[in-house]
């Protein structure tokens, strides 16, 4: 079963890697948040992710590997300004095996159009849950 991050999130990591950050007085560069996102999985990983191409894998790999769904639902931790002056968000999904033996959580670093805003009460896309 995938879900999204909620308050279990493990934030040590996430903590110590903003530890000794400072803001310049003249511009922001680190925005912290917490906020439900959708990661946009095909701009972000090469390939075919979600379920159009599962008639095609090995057996094993569709009743074992990894689940990454096309709108995976996932936590923004942080925007980050690059010396560009784009920002990049931080954000941590985490996935399942088909057989819910193992998960792991994954950070990414995304652009703007590889995320967007979760939306409570069905008003965003469609979103499995299961």
């Amino acid at each position: 079963m995938l879900r999204a991050y909620g308050e279990d999130l493990p934030d040590r990591s996430i903590e110590s890697m903003f530890a000794l950050w400072e803001n310049s007085s003249a511009v922001e560069t680190y925005r912290p948040m917490d906020r439900a996102v959708v990661v946009l999985a095909n701009q972000v990983l090469a390939g075919d992710i979600g379920s159009r191409q599962m008639a095609l894998s090995p057996r094993h790999a569709r009743e074992h590997g990894l689940i990454i769904q096309s709108l995976h639902l996932g936590r923004q931790l942080a925007w980050v300004r690059m010396n560009t002056g784009d920002w990049l968000a931080l954000v941590i999904i985490e996935a399942h095996t088909a057989d819910e033996v193992n998960s792991l959580t994954m950070t990414l670093w995304l652009q703007r159009h590889q995320f967007m805003l979760a939306r409570p009460h069905g008003l965003g896309p469609l979103l499995s849950t299961s």
